[in-house]
């Protein structure tokens, strides 16, 4: 379509445009054409005349899709299927020509975005295609962002949020696939990626390399044991794209559901479709996940971010992070933005779902060579699963977090909650999604042979292990935080929810049966150890170092006790509730199932003894102990205490099939204990059993019982 032609079409349309408005209901929270063709459409169908309000950085809203003129919209698609299908080059032109004379129609610049949302449309009705080779969010940012400082409003990572948003728009108002929605999604997050990655010919091809942005520099380079070793971290502006990036996304899918003339509104399968959670890895499907947009997405973005190499890991996990956060603000918002869907728990669905699909989706990222192998992004030398892991857990935790406060955050009180008690209850189905979407995913990598390396699995049994450690670490992280940041008197209970989701999630993922374990014990009892360790240890460090608590000092610090307690607690009724419930059998060498009595005081003692460990390395962390002693660590005794009593409470509670947690004995041991001590059935009483005689240790100090109890009841099997 020639310039005259698009300038024709605009100034047809822009009086209709500038008579347009858009009322924003902040209580729902809804928060080749040529210039001449362009020009003409405008002026007999203008495009709406918006309020030029552009969010904040960290704001998510939802609202109906972005208003558009329907007759400027087939005006622009007649103009592109003139001489047939336009091709790409011809949209990228008239882009750019719509951009040029923003300024001369004195559009706002949610005005200009409906135009643009316009002309997208108008491509994709003239049967335009975008082929793999073809990059529509360059078209767009290169077109856009340049100018975005003579426009005044709004800064790069809000623009790219609604570029992104509005693209999702167009195609669902044009009834594309979930397929083509999942190649857009990773499309804007690979070309995200890229443009922080300056110097790179992406951004010199865009002429982007003016943006006021925080590139990604050679003096960046950061391991992530640089990272540890002095305390560095990038510029959380670095990844302040993608999180907006990601809220644009969700947006525009949750937007355009919800206001699409449909009675029902969002329904728990706008959710599923969005985020396909029951999509899991098997060897039915040989580990392929059906089409969704949270996949699409990470597969743009780690195909950008494993490419940049070592220096930049830190990088990478960051990206995850913040990525997940705004999938998860957008999602809870949407799910929380009627009391209809408060009522339903709508909410509780969007966060497990989500949260899953991007654990998932960052475990089993891979790449396809030209010969037909396969290379996991995990299985990498310089990536370790397990921050990966903590990574997408903590983005997601605080980002549900977040969505729960929104609509108060800015108002001082006690409790900023959208609804009573829903902080912890998202923080639960968040750490369970989370947990099951990591731990699956990567007990599924834990069985498969590597492409790359003959007769090893793509990750090892201890690596699952660690994913496992890592996501229960991240999702109490988040969730902690964020409850002490809008601080809640439903801290103790959240630190309870998060570390049941997490142990749950974790021992309820069917691929554990696949997994060969690395030590005696069954891959259910490593992994129901270290879900309790990773929550513990998030439940001491993250408030004791935002609260200033001091456990060192004070024998029986009451707040750092709770803490432990509720993390204890919730790591041993979520890991016996979780295997109790998995429908894949686990077979032990000894021939038992998680079913059986044993296994489930095994499971018990485990998650003790990850409790306990836990602990101590977070208070050594936070603390900066050198060493974790009575000396140093005055409330170890009361600490150890109360893992204990949590422990015992919480496996009485798991389930009536334990009311004794004692282990079945064998017989001929038992016959051996009878002999010892003299018992026989028909002479020996046993209320009336003679105790053992007590053996006075010299220069031994004196230990309390129940901490050596504590101890002892925690070890190996």
């Amino acid at each position: 379509m020639s310039s005259s032609m698009l300038d024709s079409i605009l100034l047809i349309n822009l009086d209709e445009l500038q008579k347009i408005s858009h009322e924003n209901n902040s209580k729902q929270r809804r928060s080749l054409l040529s210039p001449e063709l362009i020009e003409d459409s405008l002026d007999q169908n203008p495009v709406p005349g918006l309020p030029d309000t552009l969010t904040s950085t960290f704001e998510a809203t939802h609202a109906p899709p972005i208003e558009t003129n329907v007759n400027l919209t087939q005006s622009l698609s007649d103009g592109f299927a003139m001489d047939g299908p336009p091709t790409f080059e011809e949209f990228t032109q008239s882009v750019e020509n719509l951009t040029n004379i923003k300024d001369g129609f004195n559009l706002t610049n949610k005005s200009f975005q409906s135009a643009i949302k316009s002309m997208i449309s108008a491509y994709l009705r003239a049967e335009g295609k975008i082929e793999p080779q073809d990059n529509l969010p360059a078209t767009l940012y290169s077109a856009i962002l340049p100018k975005i400082d003579l426009w005044e409003g709004g800064t790069v990572s809000t623009w790219i949020k609604n570029i992104s948003q509005i693209s999702v728009e167009a195609f669902l108002e044009e009834d594309r696939s979930i397929k083509e929605l999942s190649e857009l999604a990773g499309a804007f997050a690979f070309t995200t990626a890229e443009l922080i990655s300056k110097p790179t010919p992406l951004t010199d091809q865009m002429e982007l390399n003016d943006l006021n942005l925080d590139y990604l520099e050679g003096g960046d380079d950061l391991t992530l044991e640089d990272k540890l070793a002095s305390g560095k971290n990038y510029s959380p502006s670095k990844t302040d794209l993608l999180q907006q990036l990601s809220v644009g996304i969700a947006q525009g899918f949750f937007g355009s559901r919800d206001f699409n003339d449909r009675e029902a509104g969002l329904t728990v399968e706008d959710f599923a479709s969005f985020s396909q959670p029951d999509s899991s890895p098997s060897a039915v499907n040989d580990g392929k996940i059906e089409d969704n947009i949270i996949t699409g997405f990470y597969d743009g973005l780690l195909d950008s971010t494993s490419n940049l190499g070592e220096s930049k890991e830190v990088f990478l996990y960051d990206s995850v992070k913040a990525s997940a956060n705004g999938f998860l603000i957008a999602s809870t918002v949407a799910a929380t933005s009627k009391p209809e869907y408060i009522e339903q728990s709508l909410y509780l669905d969007a966060a497990l779902m989500a949260s899953k699909q991007i654990s998932q989706s960052v475990m089993l990222h891979h790449n396809d060579s030209v010969n037909g192998s396969v290379s996991y992004t995990v299985a990498l030398d310089w990536i370790e699963a397990d921050r990966v892991a903590e990574s997408a857990a903590s983005g997601s935790a605080m980002g549900s977090q977040l969505a729960t406060v929104l609509p108060k955050s800015m108002e001082y009180a006690n409790s900023w909650e959208v609804a009573t008690n829903i902080r912890r209850e998202v923080a639960k189905a968040v750490s369970k999604g989370s947990a099951s979407g990591a731990v699956n995913s990567a007990a599924w990598l834990g069985s498969l042979i590597n492409p790359q390396v003959q007769n090893e699995t793509v990750l090892e049994g201890n690596d699952v292990e660690r994913v496992t450690r890592g996501s229960a670490l991240g999702s109490m992280m988040g969730n902690t935080g964020l409850a002490i940041y809008y601080p809640t008197d439903q801290l103790v209970p959240i630190i309870n929810f998060t570390a049941q989701g997490s142990a749950y999630g974790s021992t309820n993922s069917q691929n554990l049966s696949l997994v060969a374990s690395d030590s005696t014990e069954t891959v259910d009892i490593s992994i129901a150890r270290q879900a309790s360790l990773g929550s513990s240890m998030g439940a001491i460090f993250e408030p004791t170092v935002l609260l200033g608590l001091n456990p060192s000092e004070n024998s029986n610090d009451k707040k750092t006790v709770d803490h432990l307690t509720a993390a204890a607690f919730g790591a041993t009724f979520g890991a016996i509730l979780g295997l109790q419930d998995n429908t894949a059998e686990i077979i032990s060498s000894n021939g038992s199932s998680q079913f059986d009595e044993s296994r489930v005081v095994e499971v018990q003692q485990a998650t003790k003894q990850g409790a306990i460990e836990g602990a101590l390395a977070g208070a050594k962390l936070s603390l900066g102990l050198d060493e974790v002693s009575s000396d140093t660590l005055k409330s170890k005794s009361a600490m150890l205490k109360a893992v204990n009593n949590a422990n015992t409470r919480a496996a009485a509670n798991s389930s009536a099939d334990v009311a004794t947690q004692s282990l079945r004995t064998n017989p001929q041991d038992m016959l051996l204990l009878m002999r010892k001590f003299g018992i026989n059935p028909r002479y020996t009483n046993p209320a009336k059993m003679y105790k053992r005689p007590v053996v006075v240790q010299i220069d031994e100090p004196p230990i309390d019982d129940e901490t050596s109890d504590a101890i002892n009841n925690a070890s190996p099997l």
